[in-house]
């Protein structure tokens, strides 16, 4: 074989090497390290949950137990996270910034079939959560309530007011709704509505069915069939 063949070999072996060698690489800077640096926290039965202010995420999902599960950023110890259980109430109150620093979120999990979620200045997410009936009171707050699965709530009785705002994609029987310079979204099918709108609120519901929901001239209200 010449001499200039096997260098023009050695170079696109050596070439081909590089480039394999840098794809390895990248892919192992590419995938993502998992974190599950998390612990559980056993609570009382409630089912009225109070939060005031409560500075850390906070998600709640449909369970077989009542319980906390606290999820910590990377490298962080076992954090006390105060709580507190009134009769049938829990309460989650703000928490230090040094505290709260430490938390990615917490995850609520809750088997009651009858809840109560009422919101001063705070936010919260429900994740795959049914339910037979749900109310819930906003005031200055958000709520999220996502869907990927067959969940519905079979009647959800809301109250929104203080420039709150409210987001599903979850399937109801039946909603009260109350709002009041806020916003009201629900990508789902809702077979009936009533309620109120005021004060230039804005409402947005997907496959409605019965409907008797009133609104003063500031407010909008737009049903998509």
């Amino acid at each position: 074989m010449k001499k200039s063949n096997i260098l023009l070999i050695s170079i696109l072996s050596s070439v081909t090497l590089f480039i394999i060698s840098g794809a390895i690489v990248s892919v192992a800077k590419g995938k993502p390290e998992v974190n599950n640096n998390s612990f559980s926290i056993s609570t009382p039965t409630f089912n009225h949950v109070l939060m005031n202010k409560t500075n850390y995420s906070v998600n709640a999902k449909t369970g077989e137990k009542y319980e906390l599960v606290v999820w910590l950023e990377k490298g962080e110890e076992k954090i006390n996270l105060p709580f507190i259980t009134k009769g049938d109430t829990l309460i989650l109150s703000p928490i230090s910034e040094e505290l709260s620093s430490k938390i990615r979120f917490v995850e609520m999990t809750i088997p009651a079939e009858e809840m109560e979620f009422e919101l001063k200045d705070a936010q919260i997410d429900f994740n795959n959560y049914s339910n037979k009936e749900l109310k819930i009171k906003l005031d200055q707050s958000s709520v999220n309530m996502y869907s990927y699965n067959d969940n519905y709530i079979s009647k959800l009785d809301i109250s929104i007011k203080n420039k709150s705002d409210f987001y599903s994609n979850t399937s109801l029987d039946h909603l009260n709704l109350s709002i009041t310079n806020s916003s009201f979204t629900n990508q789902a099918s809702i077979k009936e509505v009533i309620g109120e709108a005021s004060d230039s609120s804005k409402v947005y519901i997907e496959s409605p069915g019965l409907t008797n929901l009133k609104k003063d001239a500031s407010s909008k209200v737009r049903f998509e069939y």
